[in-house]
Formats: C-alpha cells, structure tokens, sequence
C-alpha cells in the first residue's frame, strides 16, 4: 500500500517515481537510525496477542508489543529478549517459534530523547505456551496482557481493545498508523499459518 505524504509547503509526490526525485531533489540527508524492537507474542492457537500500554514516548496511552530501545551493539534479536525479560516475567526458553516478521523505518521520530535519529522498528514474534508465566516485571513501568484477536469477514485482523477495568469500559488505541495490525497479521501468518 502506498501513501501520499504531503509537508508543508510542498506538493505531495503523485507516484513513486516522483517520490524518488522529490527526495533526490530535496536538501534532507538521512539521519542516523535508532533500533527499537517490537515483539508480539501469541498464545498457543493464536487467537490471543500480548501488548503493553506504552507509559512514555508518543504512544503514551496505547497498546504496542513488548519491546524497546536496542542498545548501540546489541543485535536485534538480543534486545527483543532482553526487552521481553525487562518488561515481563517470561523466559526466553519459554517462547517457541521465535521469528523476525520485518523491519520498518519510519520518518518521524516518536522518542524525544533520540528526536535526531529516525526509528528502525525490529518486529518479532513468537508463541508461549502457558498464558498464566506473563506477567509484568516487577520494575516494569508498563502494564502488559492478553487481547483477543478477531477476523472480520473480509479476513482483516484487529486486537479487541475493549475492555473493561474498575468497572468501566475502556477502549485503547494501537500504537502506529495501522504499522502495528499489519505485523499482528504477519505474525499470524508465519507462526501458524493463519489468515
């Protein structure tokens, strides 16, 4: 899917050629990336996905998979692990079928303190087994749980973020413009070979 991206006082390039030389013609020059991982774990079927409401950051207040900031030598799938275990009480030897699902560069930074560099999101995903071993680490500063995962008719894959809490109905937002759904999806596919 391609999408227009129209910046103030520019026109929006109309096809990808025209993306291509916009950003040749432009004087931008690439910044340096910041790695971040984001994993997504499913239950043994697959009809459940574990998020985290984000604390911090421009996702304040949302859902994303579990993960966070790569550290400058670490590799990525390194600190998935390391972000898994820092924001869970899970065990690596606890996941089966871990996989990289893509790598995603975005153009805007949604991190203040690394506003420099553009954000290189690293998605995994893998499966527990045993629901019940995920809990918030205790110095976690964020709430992580199971969301059922949905299809509706035309296949297209959503989180039910409805829920509800002290005796409230909540709705949460998913973090990212539809980035985060897709790789639910990807997921899914890869993991068990499910629309």
């Amino acid at each position: 899917m391609h999408r227009e991206v129209a910046r103030e006082g520019c026109e929006a390039p109309k096809s990808q050629m025209s993306i291509f030389k916009y950003i040749l013609s432009s004087k931008r020059t690439m910044k340096e990336t910041q790695k971040y991982s984001v994993v997504l774990l499913f239950n043994k079927d697959g009809s459940k996905v574990l998020l985290q409401t984000k604390d911090r950051t421009a996702f304040a207040g949302m859902l994303n998979g579990v993960g966070g900031k790569i550290e400058k030598e670490e590799q990525p799938v390194m600190g998935a692990f390391r972000g898994i275990e820092e924001e869970t009480t899970l065990k690596r030897n606890k996941i089966a079928h871990f996989a990289w699902l893509g790598t995603l560069t975005l153009p805007e930074q949604c991190d203040t303190a690394n506003a420099n560099k553009y954000p290189e999101l690293w998605f995994f995903g893998g499966v527990v087994e045993d629901e019940d071993l995920v809990q918030k680490a205790e110095d976690a500063t964020e709430e992580v749980g199971w969301y059922n995962i949905t299809a509706d008719g035309d296949g297209t894959i959503r989180p039910v973020t409805v829920f509800e809490r002290d005796g409230k109905i909540e709705h949460m937002e998913l973090a990212g413009d539809g980035d985060l759904l897709y790789f639910i999806g990807v997921g899914r596919r890869i993991l068990f070979n499910k629309r």
